[in-house]
């Protein structure tokens, strides 16, 4: 199985495929260095505000975390996976030997709906922890994008078009397959947002519809 790298023109991870990005289409030297942060930085620009947590349909990478409005487009960063000590109870019956027995005598069965205990144990679970940043913590955004092969940007200049359909946002891109946003929590905030975000002076070019 290939491994995923991250392309330097769409800012899409990416596993290549016959040394090209498949979506962009753009040529892909991995034996080329990461472009460095100063660059992604200006690209990505700066951080404005998440516009809140979505599921993104995706083969193979994680598609649930947060979609944050940069001032140069749309930053997906999948919630970070976290194991966490919980402790569940649970009831503890009487031992075997004592239902066995009481199969052979009517009082003992009786009896041992008395005999019943409850026992604590630690656990080890898995959970999502959104990964909420600030919008003066912008300059994070490239290391986060380099180090986290499930983050992507959509540069604004890559969207042809964006619009909601039904309980989802589709954005339609210059390049490469259409994108399917669907909020995974206040659907009326993250629509509200989103609305807000396509009406500021940068994204008025964009052909939207809300």
């Amino acid at each position: 199985m290939s491994s995923y790298f991250l392309c330097s023109h769409c800012y899409n991870w990416v596993r290549p495929y016959n040394g090209h990005c498949p979506e962009c289409a753009a040529g892909i030297d991995v034996d080329q260095p990461d472009p460095p942060l100063d660059q992604l930085q200006s690209d990505i620009g700066d951080l404005i505000s998440p516009l809140g947590p979505v599921r993104i349909p995706r083969r193979n990478l994680p598609g649930q975390g947060l979609l944050y409005a940069t001032t140069r487009g749309l930053f997906f960063l999948p919630h970070r996976l976290e194991h966490v000590t919980r402790f569940e109870e649970r009831h503890v019956g009487p031992p075997l030997l004592w239902r066995i027995a009481a199969l052979m005598w009517s009082p003992l069965y009786f009896a041992l709906f008395f005999f019943r205990s409850r026992e604590v144990r630690e656990v080890q679970v898995a959970e999502h922890r959104p990964q909420l940043l600030e919008s003066h913590e912008g300059e994070l955004l490239p290391e986060l994008l380099m180090d986290n092969p499930g983050a992507f940007f959509l540069p604004l200049n890559s969207i042809r078009g964006i619009e909601r359909r039904r309980d989802r946002w589709v954005i339609d891109r210059i390049y490469g397959g259409r994108v399917t946003v669907q909020a995974d929590a206040d659907k009326k905030l993250f629509d509200d947002r989103m609305c807000d975000h396509l009406d500021s002076p940068e994204w008025r070019h964009i052909v939207s519809r809300c």
